[in-house]
């Protein structure tokens, strides 16, 4: 399994680690071979992305961009995933508002 984390925020915002990214998309995937690329974007970028994507100039908290049968190695048939974007300060927004806690998954 492959996971590519590209963090796009302020440097001292936690976000969760690779691991726990990793330990996610294992139960969800039971150690199929796959590829997937998880952007942690700011306000201003997950705005952008939604308006270009989805036509809505508002936040969200994730965004998802599957890639449907794509395979980087035929050979040992890797899947690629897509790409995820999450904006984990609007998601820290809304966590407060609807009194979710957040460090069980290490956002806080």
């Amino acid at each position: 399994m492959k996971i590519n984390i590209q963090k796009a925020t302020k440097i001292n915002e936690r976000i969760p680690h690779k691991k726990d990214f990793t330990k996610w998309l294992y139960y969800i995937f039971f150690n199929k071979k796959i590829e997937l690329t998880i952007r942690i974007v700011t306000i201003n970028e997950i705005i952008l992305l939604n308006h270009t994507y989805r036509n809505k100039n508002i936040p969200t908290n994730v965004l998802s961009f599957p890639m449907n049968n794509i395979y980087l190695d035929k050979n040992h048939k890797k899947l690629y995933l897509g790409d995820i974007a999450i904006c984990s300060s609007y998601l820290k927004k809304e966590a407060y508002q609807f009194k979710k806690m957040l460090k069980n998954i290490g956002l806080i």
